[in-house]
């Protein structure tokens, strides 16, 4: 059975990601066995997977809730399309050395 989350949910037509609450988004995770350390490490690993930033926040009002949403995007990220899932690979480190 599938949970609801209030702090992270699909956009309206699927192909985003949005998330209001980046403490429980990363505590869930961490909770799962994902190893991150908080925003910027689960960020890094997003961008890492080939995940794009539509929005952080910054610059957008808050809904009728007041929550600002972060919004993610990938073209193999779909809702309803788990086929997909198995095309988002880690790309090349993000680190320069």
């Amino acid at each position: 059975m599938l949970e609801f989350f209030s702090w992270v949910k699909w956009s309206d037509n699927g192909d985003q990601l949005l998330i209001g609450d980046w403490e429980f988004f990363v505590d869930t995770l961490v909770d799962m066995g994902f190893s991150m350390s908080g925003r910027t490490s689960a960020m890094r690993n997003f961008y890492s997977h080939g995940f794009k930033l539509k929005s952080d926040g910054r610059h957008r009002i808050p809904d009728e809730n007041g929550v600002v949403w972060t919004i993610l995007q990938h073209d193999k990220f779909i809702r309803d399309k788990p086929e997909l899932l198995k095309d988002i690979i880690r790309t090349a480190s993000l680190r320069k050395n």
